[in-house]
């Protein structure tokens, strides 16, 4: 599920060193209001994400009594809405963490993204958290924990305490690997050479001629800017 994921959502793995994949709580602490957290996870999500279509509207966020869970996600007649339970409305650790989750939804479902079976699409929604790099603000706030001893005892999630320190550390060490994810050299220059009708010595040409144009870009820049040539027709 996470491999899936990341090969998706993940571009090259060279940007993997200019950016930190999850996202500091720090950043978000003076977020306040349900509505500015969320949009906060979304730009943060869009930017460790670019293979997926990251939706740009903050979905509505509201409180409402739930016996069965803690929150939902909600897609009706257009409008897109997430809902807390109101136990947790008070809890900021828990609250976020529901919200992390829930928009997880949101995300997936705009990309087509969805298992069949609930339970299985609960579970993988609950892996994306980290691929999307907001998992360890979930992870704050899934459980009460030993500071939490005067206040009701809480748990959120579909994984394991163990499966979710799995996932933290494959993805993690996936995204520091770059396995997954291709160059971006070496997937540009087949992309031109498929162009170019896998005619090795005209490659050449255009690549000798590319430096001469662009002396200052590196190798990978100059592709793109070949590429982007063809696109245009020229």
């Amino acid at each position: 599920m996470v491999r899936r994921l990341v090969q998706k959502a993940w571009r090259w793995r060279e940007d993997n060193r200019n950016s930190n994949l999850m996202l500091n709580p720090n950043s978000v602490i003076g977020a306040k209001s349900n509505a500015a957290f969320v949009t906060a996870l979304l730009k943060h999500v869009r930017s460790v994400a670019p293979g997926l279509d990251v939706p740009f509207m903050t979905p509505l966020v509201v409180v409402s009594n739930m016996k069965k869970s803690g929150g939902k996600f909600v897609q009706e007649d257009g409008w897109i809405r997430i809902v807390v339970g109101s136990k947790f409305a008070t809890n900021l650790a828990a609250s976020r963490a529901i919200l992390c989750h829930e928009l997880c939804h949101y995300i997936l479902l705009a990309n087509g993204i969805r298992l069949r079976d609930r339970q299985d699409n609960e579970r993988f929604t609950d892996t994306a958290m980290f691929v999307f790099g907001i998992g360890n603000i979930f992870l704050n706030g899934y459980r009460t924990g030993n500071t939490q001893r005067n206040r009701p005892g809480h748990r959120l999630g579909y994984l394991t305490d163990a499966e979710y320190q799995f996932v933290a550390r494959e993805v993690s060490r996936l995204y520091k690997t770059g396995e997954l994810q291709p160059g971006k050299q070496q997937e540009l220059l087949k992309r031109l050479r498929n162009r170019l009708g896998g005619d090795d010595r005209k490659l050449e040409r255009y690549l000798a001629h590319a430096r001469m144009r662009f002396p200052t870009m590196t190798d990978a820049d100059r592709i793109q800017a070949l590429l982007d040539d063809f696109d245009r027709g020229r």
